[in-house]
């Protein structure tokens, strides 16, 4: 009987997506307007522009590929390799784990949703023999479609006549769909992601592998995670940050000089509810039936003095607000204080309390309390923002909990799809209500339901009219 280290491709042994390494291959090699078109997509992609439609891009890619030569596609899956190799893109930490498992007497297998033509160029470069990519389909030696693989099916089969499975794979969909097949699964954490990632799939996991190449938490020991944000590449990652004082300070009316105090409330808070993952990663998790340490002890040492960063930042910006203005601060720090002893409840109880109550209590909580201090007199509007940021965030993480725990498989793609029609429908019965409803009583209490719906439904909202306007045109 073998014994199987099963490791994904892109983002895990590759720290990037071989895909679109391939497709920027092949852009080369197409018309000039064609050519264009396909290195536009690919800049969207990269600089995290439109997240919310990466498979969409994919499908335009893959349609600009069709009717390509074999003899093309082998060449630029070659150049591929040639520039991981060129660019250092292997991920020494997968790379040595790897060599590790197969001096152990494991038997290695390269399993991943890439091109298949990839995945068999670099598997040929570092001798594995058994490898499994995205299967593509030609006809009469011209690129057709691709078929993505099957990687239950294929962990089933090997199942059958093997010792012990082990598959590291960055992906929650693989954790998801496969921790039942494989007898141990472990999450890789890839350069700048945070551990905590894979908190709400600990149960499923058997251990977490961070990459040493940029780890997430000496990046965050260094610099104050709003400079990691400005450092991000990623467009939709700026804008849901700056969205949040906007709309949420037009939700209830404020001046632009509260919108701006709102923001460095907003700054204060996110401060505070990220240090309560450090409490998490290095304490609280040596309480659990079956710790998954994030953190190794000597990295949660270095982890107290991002938490004396951000409590010098927390004190700087709250210093300021007191003796510049009157600016409700006294009520600011009431209710951070709040969040903070909730995050530390939250890391002192077992797993199901956890999910039911304290998380999503947590994550109302992060939401809500840098604009608490400017409603705090008017309960209408305290319970309007409460109750929209539960229907529009909170509810989610507790539906998600039942429909696990009632034994019925959903993957998170059909979690997403549920999120958006969902989120759709209570904007459109908020914006009906807003418009037919009169009374100026209600209107404050329903604009605030539409606005934060917005904040947390925009990517929902483009992706429903996106496909609402290609099945108009397909019916024209």
């Amino acid at each position: 009987m073998k014994k199987y280290f099963v490791i994904d491709l892109d983002n895990t042994l590759i720290s990037e997506n071989t895909f679109f390494l391939l497709a920027h291959e092949l852009a080369s090699h197409f018309p000039f307007w064609k050519r264009m078109k396909v290195i536009l997509l690919l800049f969207l992609t990269q600089y995290g522009i439109l997240d919310f439609l990466v498979t969409k891009k994919k499908k335009i890619l893959l349609k600009e590929i069709s009717g390509v030569d074999k003899k093309i596609i082998d060449m630029a899956s070659k150049g591929v390799i040639k520039k991981i190799k060129n660019n250092n893109l292997i991920d020494k930490t997968s790379l040595e784990l790897l060599h590790r498992k197969k001096r152990e007497g494991f038997e290695i297998v390269i399993l991943s949703k890439a091109p298949e033509p990839v995945v068999k160029e670099f598997s040929k470069m570092l001798g594995i023999k058994h490898f499994y990519g995205s299967r593509w389909v030609f006809d009469n030696g011209k690129f057709l479609k691709e078929e993505e693989i099957d990687k239950k099916r294929i962990l089933r089969q090997m199942k059958q006549n093997s010792k012990k499975i082990i598959f590291l794979s960055d992906n929650l969909d693989d954790c998801f769909i496969t921790s039942e097949i494989v007898d141990e699964f472990w999450g890789f954490v890839p350069p700048g992601e945070s551990p905590s990632r894979w908190n709400r799939l600990k149960e499923k996991i058997s251990k977490i592998v961070l990459s040493k190449k940029g780890r997430y938490t000496y990046h965050q020991a260094l610099l104050p995670f709003f400079i990691l944000l400005w450092r991000s590449k990623s467009i939709t990652t700026k804008l849901e940050f700056f969205l949040y004082p906007v709309l949420f300070g037009a939700a209830f009316n404020l001046t632009p000089k509260r919108i701006l105090l709102l923001t460095l409330f907003w700054i204060c808070s996110l401060l505070v509810y990220e240090t309560g993952y450090i409490i998490n990663s290095c304490y609280s998790v040596k309480h659990e039936l079956q710790p998954k340490y994030l953190l190794s002890p000597k990295s949660c040492r270095k982890m107290m003095l991002l938490v004396g960063i951000r409590l010098f930042l927390i004190s700087l910006i709250l210093f300021y607000l007191k003796y510049r203005q009157p600016y409700p601060v006294e009520s600011f720090l009431f209710f951070l204080l709040i969040l903070f002893i909730t995050f530390i409840m939250h890391n002192s109880v077992n797993t199901t309390i956890r999910k039911v109550v304290t998380y999503p209590l947590l994550q109302m909580l992060k939401y809500t309390t840098s604009i608490l201090p400017f409603i705090s007199r008017n309960p209408l509007l305290i319970f309007s923002l409460i109750v929209s940021v539960w229907i529009f965030h909170g509810f989610y993480s507790s539906f998600e909990y039942f429909v696990k725990k009632s034994g019925r498989g959903i993957s998170y793609e059909e979690f997403k799809e549920f999120k958006q029609a969902t989120s759709m429908m209570f904007l459109l019965i908020f914006a009906l209500i807003t418009i037919v409803l009169e009374s100026e009583i209600y209107r404050p209490f329903l604009r605030s339901f539409l606005l934060i719906g917005i904040y947390f439904s925009y990517t929902h909202f483009l992706v429903v009219l996106l496909n609402f306007s290609k099945k108009l045109g397909a019916k024209s």
